[in-house]
C-alpha cells in the first residue's frame, strides 16, 4: 500500500547544491523567524497584558497599547525612544502613592 501525500504534508528534503546547504537552512530559518515574530506581534496586540520589546541598546522597538496604558503613556508612542527616558520619571511617581 502507497501513501498519497497531502498539500498539508510537510516538504520533503529540497536538493541543494554543494556549498549551499547553510545558505538555504538559514534562508528557511529567516523565514520562519518572520513568520513566527508576525503571529506574535499580531497576537500581542490583542494581549491584555502589557508587551514591549526593545533592542541591544534599550531603545524601544513595539509595545502594545496595554504596556503603555501601564506607564501612563497612553496617549503617545515609546517607539524609538531610550528606555530610560521614558521610565525614569513613572517610579518615583508610583512609589509616592
Amino acid at each position: 500500500m502507497t501513501s498519497r501525500k497531502s498539500s498539508r504534508d510537510p516538504p520533503g528534503p529540497v536538493p541543494v547544491a554543494a556549498g549551499q546547504a547553510g545558505a538555504a537552512s538559514f534562508t528557511v530559518e529567516r523565514r520562519l523567524a518572520a513568520s513566527l515574530s508576525a503571529i506574535l506581534l499580531r497576537n500581542a496586540d490583542d494581549s491584555e497584558n502589557g508587551i514591549a520589546m526593545l533592542d541591544a541598546d534599550n531603545i524601544f522597538l513595539y509595545h502594545n497599547q496595554a504596556f503603555a496604558q501601564m506607564f501612563g503613556f497612553a496617549d503617545c508612542t515609546m517607539v524609538g525612544k531610550h528606555y530610560d527616558d521614558m521610565m525614569i520619571w513613572p517610579i518615583p511617581i508610583a512609589a509616592g502613592r
